[in-house]
């Protein structure tokens, strides 16, 4: 045992003693002073006065009510029956998103041209027939556009990239 335990051992009894103390004398204390206290009840006006007219109108006695005709409708619907999934619209077709690319500048020289783009924080050079990220492909460069396949869909979507000076 430290120090420290040592010297919160006898704190920790002391109030252990003051609480059971204090608990005994709440108990003692409560018991002398109490005594039953009898409230009379107020006088009420008789409810055996009824009136007849509202007495007539609350009757609860059976009244026949006419039977269900035809097939009751569900009042409670679940999830649709797989039929009716089935025949709801099929979902669009999927589009190509925007190029995700911008264009930074190029670089012409014996007719073979290489791009610079940049995708977030990153730099790119490409040539054509380059693949990005295994979802873009650079199928042309032609100034004043460069078309990009975006290969998932099998579609081409241009970017400008100005003239050859």
């Amino acid at each position: 045992m430290t120090a420290a335990e040592k010297k919160k051992q006898p704190l920790i009894w002391g109030a252990l003693v003051l609480t059971l103390a204090t608990t005994a004398w709440v108990a003692a204390s409560d018991d002398a002073g109490q005594e039953d206290i009898l409230v009379k009840p107020r006088p009420r006006a008789s409810s055996a006065i009824v009136d007849e007219s509202r007495a007539s109108a609350t009757n609860l006695a059976y009244q026949p009510r006419p039977p269900i005709e035809g097939e009751p409708e569900d009042i409670f619907p679940g999830d649709a029956p797989p039929e009716e999934i089935a025949a709801a619209a099929p979902p669009p077709k999927p589009v190509t998103p925007p190029l995700p690319f911008n264009y930074a500048g190029k670089l012409v020289e014996d007719g073979n041209a290489l791009v610079f783009l940049t995708h977030g924080t990153r730099n790119l050079a490409v040539r054509s027939g380059d693949v990005i990220d295994g979802v873009w492909r650079v199928e042309s460069i032609r100034p004043p556009t460069m078309m990009m396949g975006y290969l998932p869909l099998k579609t081409v979507v241009p970017l400008v990239i100005g003239e050859t000076n």
